[in-house]
């Protein structure tokens, strides 16, 4: 699977840890509850496979209302930036 790299810049950012972090889980990982509590720019979350439930969390709540379209709509996500 191709890398989607993270919305924004953030300092800490798991960008470059994601495949060690994903790799690191769990082989039933999918089966469980993932909860990203310092998600930031949504690496981990975007790069994933996904979970029975995935809860994405961050300091910021215009961030996480960004992350939560682009995991849950992301066509239309997207087709709103285009209009930009």
């Amino acid at each position: 699977m191709k890398k989607i790299r993270p919305v924004t810049k953030c300092h800490g950012g798991k960008a470059f840890l994601v495949d060690f972090i994903v790799g690191n889980f769990p082989p039933n990982y999918r089966s469980m509850t993932f909860i990203d509590g310092c998600g930031g720019g949504g690496s981990i979350i975007l790069n994933k496979e996904r979970s029975i439930t995935d809860i994405y969390n961050d300091a910021d709540p215009k961030l996480s209302a960004i992350i939560q379209e682009l995991v849950d709509n992301p066509s239309v996500f997207i087709n709103q930036i285009k209009q930009i």
